[in-house]
Protein backbone atom coordinates (compact mmCIF):
# COMPACT_ATOMS: atom_id res chain seq x y z
CA UNK A 1 0.00 0.00 0.00
CA UNK A 2 1.36 3.40 -0.83
CA UNK A 3 1.11 5.57 2.65
CA UNK A 4 0.24 8.75 0.89
CA UNK A 5 -2.20 8.09 -1.78
CA UNK A 6 -3.18 4.81 0.37
CA UNK A 7 -3.27 2.47 -3.11
CA UNK A 8 -2.35 -1.13 -3.77
CA UNK A 9 0.04 0.96 -6.27
CA UNK A 10 1.78 -3.01 -7.11
CA UNK A 11 -1.40 -4.31 -7.59
CA UNK A 12 -2.49 -2.17 -9.71
CA UNK A 13 0.80 -1.80 -11.63
CA UNK A 14 0.79 -5.61 -12.04
CA UNK A 15 -2.75 -5.45 -13.23
CA UNK A 16 -2.10 -2.93 -16.15
CA UNK A 17 1.16 -4.98 -17.04
CA UNK A 18 -0.96 -8.33 -17.18
CA UNK A 19 -3.79 -6.41 -19.24
CA UNK A 20 -1.20 -4.69 -21.72
CA UNK A 21 0.42 -8.63 -21.80
CA UNK A 22 -3.20 -9.71 -22.66
CA UNK A 23 -3.61 -6.88 -25.66
CA UNK A 24 -0.02 -7.64 -27.39
CA UNK A 25 -1.25 -11.23 -27.39
CA UNK A 26 -4.60 -10.90 -28.39
CA UNK A 27 -4.38 -8.25 -30.99
CA UNK A 28 -0.98 -7.12 -31.99
CA UNK A 29 0.28 -10.56 -32.49
CA UNK A 30 -2.30 -11.84 -35.11
CA UNK A 31 -2.50 -9.28 -36.99
CA UNK A 32 1.52 -9.80 -37.64
CA UNK A 33 1.32 -13.81 -37.40
CA UNK A 34 -1.79 -13.89 -38.91
CA UNK A 35 -3.38 -16.14 -36.22
CA UNK A 36 -6.79 -16.05 -36.22
CA UNK A 37 -9.55 -18.50 -33.95
CA UNK A 38 -11.67 -20.17 -36.52
CA UNK A 39 -14.60 -22.52 -35.17
CA UNK A 40 -17.21 -23.35 -37.43
CA UNK A 41 -18.72 -19.94 -39.49
CA UNK A 42 -17.33 -18.06 -37.13
CA UNK A 43 -14.01 -16.63 -37.36
CA UNK A 44 -12.85 -14.39 -34.44
CA UNK A 45 -9.70 -12.35 -33.52
CA UNK A 46 -8.82 -13.29 -29.81
CA UNK A 47 -9.43 -9.84 -28.74
CA UNK A 48 -12.96 -9.60 -29.49
CA UNK A 49 -13.12 -13.52 -28.15
CA UNK A 50 -11.76 -11.70 -24.79
CA UNK A 51 -14.04 -8.55 -25.45
CA UNK A 52 -17.48 -10.08 -26.08
CA UNK A 53 -16.25 -12.76 -23.06
CA UNK A 54 -16.27 -9.96 -20.49
CA UNK A 55 -19.45 -8.16 -21.78
CA UNK A 56 -21.29 -11.23 -21.45
CA UNK A 57 -20.11 -11.41 -17.55
CA UNK A 58 -20.72 -8.36 -16.82
CA UNK A 59 -23.95 -8.44 -17.99
CA UNK A 60 -24.36 -11.82 -16.42
CA UNK A 61 -23.49 -10.90 -13.15
CA UNK A 62 -25.73 -7.65 -13.84
CA UNK A 63 -28.60 -9.78 -14.36
CA UNK A 64 -28.08 -11.81 -10.99
CA UNK A 65 -28.09 -8.60 -8.88
CA UNK A 66 -31.02 -7.14 -10.22
CA UNK A 67 -32.67 -10.85 -9.67
CA UNK A 68 -31.19 -11.11 -6.27
CA UNK A 69 -32.60 -7.21 -4.92
CA UNK A 70 -36.03 -8.68 -6.35
CA UNK A 71 -36.27 -11.91 -4.60
CA UNK A 72 -34.85 -10.38 -1.81
CA UNK A 73 -37.54 -7.70 -1.53
CA UNK A 74 -40.56 -10.55 -1.74
CA UNK A 75 -38.35 -12.57 0.75
CA UNK A 76 -37.32 -10.07 3.48
CA UNK A 77 -39.97 -7.08 3.26
CA UNK A 78 -39.22 -6.13 6.47
CA UNK A 79 -35.24 -6.01 6.41
CA UNK A 80 -33.82 -2.83 6.85
CA UNK A 81 -32.95 -1.11 3.59
CA UNK A 82 -30.24 2.14 3.08
CA UNK A 83 -32.31 2.71 -0.25
CA UNK A 84 -35.54 2.50 -2.30
CA UNK A 85 -35.37 1.18 -5.66
CA UNK A 86 -37.84 3.66 -7.02
CA UNK A 87 -41.10 2.57 -9.06
CA UNK A 88 -41.76 -0.21 -7.13
CA UNK A 89 -45.65 -1.47 -6.91
CA UNK A 90 -46.66 -2.81 -3.23
CA UNK A 91 -43.83 -4.89 -2.63
CA UNK A 92 -43.06 -5.60 -6.58
CA UNK A 93 -39.80 -3.71 -7.50
CA UNK A 94 -40.62 -3.07 -11.05
CA UNK A 95 -37.44 -1.52 -12.46
CA UNK A 96 -35.43 -4.37 -11.68
CA UNK A 97 -37.91 -7.07 -13.12
CA UNK A 98 -37.99 -4.74 -16.80
CA UNK A 99 -34.10 -4.33 -16.64
CA UNK A 100 -33.60 -7.55 -15.87
CA UNK A 101 -36.48 -8.31 -18.96
CA UNK A 102 -34.06 -5.57 -20.88
CA UNK A 103 -30.78 -7.78 -20.18
CA UNK A 104 -32.37 -11.07 -21.37
CA UNK A 105 -33.78 -9.43 -24.43
CA UNK A 106 -30.18 -8.37 -25.02
CA UNK A 107 -28.16 -11.39 -24.39
CA UNK A 108 -30.83 -13.19 -26.71
CA UNK A 109 -29.82 -11.02 -29.40
CA UNK A 110 -26.54 -9.69 -29.09
CA UNK A 111 -24.50 -12.60 -27.79
CA UNK A 112 -25.76 -15.47 -29.96
CA UNK A 113 -22.54 -16.92 -30.99
CA UNK A 114 -21.87 -20.28 -28.92
CA UNK A 115 -17.97 -20.19 -28.59
CA UNK A 116 -18.83 -16.72 -26.67
CA UNK A 117 -20.93 -18.07 -24.20
CA UNK A 118 -18.44 -21.43 -24.13
CA UNK A 119 -15.64 -19.11 -23.01
CA UNK A 120 -17.50 -17.54 -20.54
CA UNK A 121 -18.51 -20.47 -19.02
CA UNK A 122 -14.98 -21.95 -18.81
CA UNK A 123 -14.06 -18.30 -17.13
CA UNK A 124 -16.84 -18.38 -14.27
CA UNK A 125 -16.02 -21.73 -13.45
CA UNK A 126 -12.57 -21.05 -13.55
CA UNK A 127 -12.91 -17.84 -10.93
CA UNK A 128 -15.03 -20.50 -8.96
CA UNK A 129 -12.39 -22.94 -8.84
CA UNK A 130 -9.80 -20.43 -7.36
CA UNK A 131 -12.13 -18.54 -5.03
CA UNK A 132 -12.87 -22.16 -3.34
CA UNK A 133 -9.14 -22.34 -2.10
Amino acid sequence: MDRWRRTPHVSVAFSGLLAALVILLTDYLPEVTGWRLRLGEFEYQLIDLVGKTASLAVLLAFLAVNASLVVLRLKRPGAPRPFKVPLSVGRVPVLPIFANALILVFLAVSFADWIVWLSTLVVLALGLLLRRK
